[in-house]
C-alpha cells in the first residue's frame, strides 16, 4: 500500500503564537508520539534524543529544526491551536488516502466500514469541570469524561479516525445529561459534511437499533449493520423467530477451523415501526454458533447493502413466508 506524504497538508497548521516553521514540526512530533506509541509527551526526551530521530523528524516536517522540540513545548503549542485545525488535518488526510484509493481493498460491497462507538476517557472523584458527566457506582458519584469514535477499518487491521465528538454536559443546569445517542446525531451530521459523497456502511452495537438512529442513516443515505439481539428490540426479535424456520433457504454453515462449526440464519424483510411511526425494513440475521447444539444469542441486523435501496434479498421477501405462517398457504415441497 502506498502511504502519501503529508507535509503540505500540515503546512495548513495556523498558529499566531508560533512560527510557521516550528508549527510543521511541533505537529509532526505529536503525531510521532502516538505513532511510535510513546505512552507521554515525557517519553519525547527519551525516545527521540538522538540525531537520528531529529534528522527524520525534519524529513518529515520539511524544516532544519536543531533539537527536537521538549514535551512542554508540544503541550504549550497544542493548548493553544484551534480545536478544528486538527480536525480539518485529519479530515484532508483521510481525503488524500480514499483519492489515492489505497483504501478501497477494504470496501465492502462499494462502502467503507466505519465503526462508531463509545469509550470512556477520564475519570475522577471529584467534579473536574461543569461539562463532567455522573454516575454512580457503589454508592460513590464518578465525574467522568467520554468520547465517541467513527473510525474507517480494514480487513488488515487499519483502524483510522474519521470523526470524534464529545460526550459532555454543554448545560451544568440541563435536566437531563448528554450521552451516546445524543452524541451520535451531532459526530453523524459531522461526518455528513466532512465526507459528504462517500458511501459508508456503520457498523454499531446494539444501542443503535432504534428509529432514529436508522432515520439518521437513511437520510445521509448511508447503510448500517447493528447488533441485534434479544431484547434490543422485542418486536423486531419475535417476527424473526417466528419466520426463521420458515426459510431454510436463508442458512449457511462454515467450518472456519477443525473443531469450530458456525450455523447462519437469517430474515430478510423485517417490518419495524419505531416510536415516530416510522416505517423501516432491515435483514435479521442470528448469528454464528460454535457448535450445532445451541442456539446462537445474536447477530447483526442491517439494510441491504446493494442497488437499489430496497431492504432485503431477492426472492426472500416475507410476505409469502407470513402467509405460510398464518396457514394460508401449503410450504414448498421438500421443506
Amino acid at each position: 500500500m502506498r502511504i502519501p506524504r503529508h507535509p503540505t497538508l500540515i503546512r495548513r497548521l495556523r498558529d499566531a503564537r508560533v512560527r510557521q516553521l516550528a508549527a510543521r514540526c511541533l505537529a509532526w512530533t505529536g503525531l510521532l508520539v502516538f505513532l511510535l506509541k510513546l505512552g507521554s509527551r515525557r517519553q519525547i526526551r527519551f525516545e527521540l534524543d538522538s540525531p537520528q530521530a531529529l534528522e527524520n523528524l525534519n524529513r518529515l516536517a520539511g524544516c532544519r529544526q536543531d533539537r527536537v522540540p521538549h514535551g512542554d513545548t508540544l503541550n504549550y503549542f497544542l493548548g493553544r491551536l484551534a480545536p478544528g485545525e486538527l480536525a480539518g488535518l485529519r479530515r484532508r488526510m483521510v481525503n488524500r488516502l480514499i483519492r489515492m484509493k489505497v483504501l478501497d481493498d477494504g470496501r465492502l460491497l462499494g462502502h467503507f466500514l466505519v465503526v462508531i462507538d463509545g469509550t470512556g476517557q477520564l475519570t475522577f472523584r471529584q467534579r473536574h469541570c461543569p461539562h463532567c458527566l455522573e454516575r454512580t457506582v457503589g454508592g460513590q458519584t464518578q465525574y467522568y469524561h467520554h468520547v465517541l469514535e467513527a473510525k474507517l477499518v480494514t480487513p488488515d487491521g487499519l483502524a483510522i479516525s474519521i470523526g470524534t465528538e464529545f460526550i459532555e454536559n454543554a448545560d451544568s443546569k440541563a435536566s437531563k445529561q448528554d450521552c451516546e445517542l445524543k452524541a451520535f446525531a451531532r459526530l453523524a451530521a459531522q461526518l455528513h459534511e466532512d465526507f459528504p459523497q462517500l458511501r459508508l456502511c456503520l457498523l454499531l452495537d446494539a444501542l443503535y437499533a432504534n428509529g432514529p438512529v436508522f432515520d439518521l442513516c437513511g437520510q445521509y443515505r448511508w447503510k448500517f449493520i447493528v447488533t441485534f439481539k434479544e431484547g434490543s428490540l422485542p418486536a423486531l426479535w419475535a417476527e424473526y423467530e417466528a419466520l426463521r424456520d420458515l426459510q431454510p433457504e436463508n442458512r449457511r454453515t462454515e467450518t472456519p477451523a477443525e473443531g469450530v462449526r458456525q450455523t447462519f440464519a437469517w430474515v430478510s424483510d423485517l417490518p419495524y415501526t419505531d416510536a415516530a411511526g416510522h416505517a423501516h425494513y432491515a435483514t435479521g440475521p442470528l448469528g454464528a454458533a460454535t457448535d450445532g447444539t445451541r442456539k446462537p444469542a445474536g447477530g447483526p441486523l442491517s439494510d441491504a447493502l446493494r442497488e437499489p435501496p430496497r431492504f432485503g434479498a431477492a426472492g426472500h421477501g416475507t410476505s409469502r413466508t407470513r402467509a405460510r405462517a398464518a396457514g394460508q398457504e401449503p410450504p414448498p415441497q421438500g421443506h
